[in-house]
């Protein structure tokens, strides 16, 4: 998975973040990306995203792409992380499209 262009953010939100990193489920991630966008992060740079885990359950994360890189905030996981570090945990579903929030894109696994 790759950034296309898309960057945004007002710096480092450390209480978002940590409420997201401590949250349980698919609802927070939605509360901690609307705080975000309230704060200045742009909308299109933070992108709900499914992944699969390694047991095979689907688990809803949240990629924040930034001008130093995409980072995942995942709630299983006590630290934010680069997507090139969670992929290897993860296989990526789709993401919402950073163009229109309304539609998701399917995400290409590398070959």
């Amino acid at each position: 998975m790759t950034a296309d262009g898309a960057r945004g953010g007002a710096g480092d939100e450390d209480g978002a973040v940590a409420g997201f990193l401590e949250c349980d489920g698919d609802e927070e991630l939605y509360a901690v990306r609307h705080a975000l966008i309230r704060k200045g992060w742009r909308a299109d740079a933070l992108l709900p995203t499914e992944a699969v885990l390694p047991s095979g359950e689907h688990h809803l994360v949240l990629i924040a792409r930034t001008g130093e890189g995409d980072f995942v905030l995942d709630n299983l996981k006590d630290r934010v992380r680069t997507v090139a570090d969670a992929s290897m945990d993860y296989k990526w579903v789709r993401m919402v499209s950073p163009r229109d929030p309304k539609y998701w894109n399917k995400v290409e696994q590398p070959s």
